[in-house]
């Protein structure tokens, strides 16, 4: 209790109404009798049952004292004890307490580092890019500095080198000449990080096809899962840019991470693959799914109608069902929503009627540049069930697999503004042109943006050719 109760007290010279330490403002004397007191337990009761215990207070009675040697020491003495009764870390919070109570500490001194383990952490810390402007990467000089604390792991110093030949100088060959020889079998994860860099060394020095293949020998030696899930990951990149479908399906697949495969599908997979991955008997349902789902959008953002209707025939029965989280059924809330398809049209004007989506697609497949049909794929993509598209879109103009103008209903507004056909059709263009850029004034149309003098047209335009239409009455603001 007297180790604790001391403790509180040293704690409260310096705490904030926050809740904050200042260790400027701890009381010295009290940090003393703090560790005083853990001595004289320690001594008093050397196999006390809270021995493992009071050691650990020792590490917070250094960092209140500001004594960052002495706390690098017991850490280091804890990492190289873990089965003495004084052991007392906790693995998973290890890398917090280090961080925050050593590295960001603004009492920290890198000289004072002289532990292999905390040198490799700090050096490889300061090989990482960083957005600081005070961000300086350890240099050559530095490093090689402190080689003689490595005497007893030169290995690891050397794997330091080649890290920081290939990360910081942009040498990869040279970085070659500091990693053992080549191998696929790690047995501790400093060989682990060895092997790991050679392949990354390949692919900078631009031997695809041999770093490929290295990426496979690795994964077939791979000794447990997360070296398995390591070497996926980095064979998978070259699995992608070969479109090799067969790779990411089926039980046995080659790939066998969940999310690496749903990666492949729902983004890297062209419309060639995704059709496969349907037809494919080895592919199980949820990746039949994903496929269709899929495909079903980014053919209708791609305006390829023809694929789409020939994908909507792979739809469940009851699609209506595949509503996603507002699924009704459990097992379907993490099931593509393809309920989104399901659209039952709308009526604009008695003049102006949408068909259903599944009618509407047959239309535009026979007569794809027709307006009317143009805005009613609008309407669908401004709908409830059609807006998530608007996202896939974004993302699609960024980079993709498929081929196929993306369709923008803003331009769609732009095409039928420009036409010299007047009347209902024509007035809703306008209106809707204006209402993308409502209410924040960010387009929301997919399509180029427009200045305000563009819009500021729009809205005279509407207001002056059509004003007896609801569009034009409703209208207050141009954005």
């Amino acid at each position: 209790m007297l180790i604790r109760t001391s403790l509180t007290a040293a704690y409260a010279t310096g705490m904030n109404q926050y809740g904050d330490v200042n260790l400027d403002k701890i009381n010295a004397p009290l940090i003393k009798a703090f560790l005083d007191h853990i001595s004289t337990y320690l001594k008093t009761y050397p196999n006390g049952q809270y021995v493992a215990s009071a050691r650990g207070f020792m590490r917070r009675g250094f960092w209140l004292a500001g004594r960052q040697d002495l706390l690098i020491n017991e850490i280091v003495w804890q990492i190289q004890n873990p089965k003495s009764k004084f052991y007392n870390l906790t693995v998973n919070q290890l890398p917090a307490e280090v961080n925050r109570r050593i590295f960001e500490s603004r009492n920290f001194d890198p000289k004072q580092l002289k532990d292999p383990f905390f040198l490799a952490t700090y050096d490889l810390m300061y090989m990482r890019k960083s957005s600081s402007d005070q961000y300086r990467p350890i240099s050559w000089t530095q490093l090689n500095a402190q080689k003689p604390y490595f005497k007893d792991q030169q290995e690891l110093f050397q794997y330091l080198q080649a890290m920081h030949l290939f990360f910081i100088q942009n040498k990869a060959k040279e970085a070659l000449s500091y990693l053992p020889q080549e191998s696929y079998t790690a047995k501790n994860y400093l060989q682990l990080s060895q092997i790991f860099l050679r392949g990354q060394i390949l692919e900078k020095t631009g031997q695809k096809n041999t770093a490929e293949a290295y990426w496979g020998q690795l994964l077939a030696h791979a000794k447990d899962n997360y070296q398995k899930s390591l070497f996926e990951t980095a064979l998978s990149n070259h699995l992608n840019a070969k479109q090799d479908y067969s790779a990411f399906i089926g039980k046995t697949a080659k790939i066998s991470q969940a999310n690496l495969q749903r990666n492949f599908i729902t983004l890297v997979a062209d419309a060639k693959s995704l059709q496969a991955i349907i037809q494919s008997d080895k592919s199980t349902i949820d990746q039949k799914q994903a496929a269709t789902f899929t495909l079903l959008s980014k053919s209708l953002i791609h305006q390829d109608y023809a694929l789409f209707k020939q994908t909507y025939a792979y739809m469940p029965k009851n699609a209506d069902q595949y509503q996603g989280y507002n699924s009704s059924n459990e097992q379907l809330k993490n099931k593509p929503e393809f309920a989104q398809f399901i659209w039952n049209g709308t009526t604009i004007t008695p003049q102006l009627k949408c068909n259903r989506l599944e009618t509407l697609i047959t239309q535009l497949i026979s007569s794809p540049k027709d307006p009317l049909l143009n805005v009613c794929l609008g309407e669908y993509i401004r709908s409830e069930q059609g807006y998530s598209l608007q996202q896939l879109t974004y993302a699609e103009k960024q980079h993709s697999s498929f081929s196929g103008q993306i369709f923008a209903r803003g331009q769609v507004y732009k095409d039928i503004i420009k036409s010299s056909s007047k009347g209902d059709l024509q007035a809703y263009a306008l209106y809707r042109a204006v209402q993308c850029y409502a209410p924040s004034g960010i387009n929301d149309c997919n399509d180029d943006e427009v200045s305000s003098i563009t819009r500021k047209n729009w809205f005279d335009r509407i207001k002056k050719e059509y004003p007896n239409t609801s569009w034009a009455k409703s209208l207050k603001y141009y954005w």
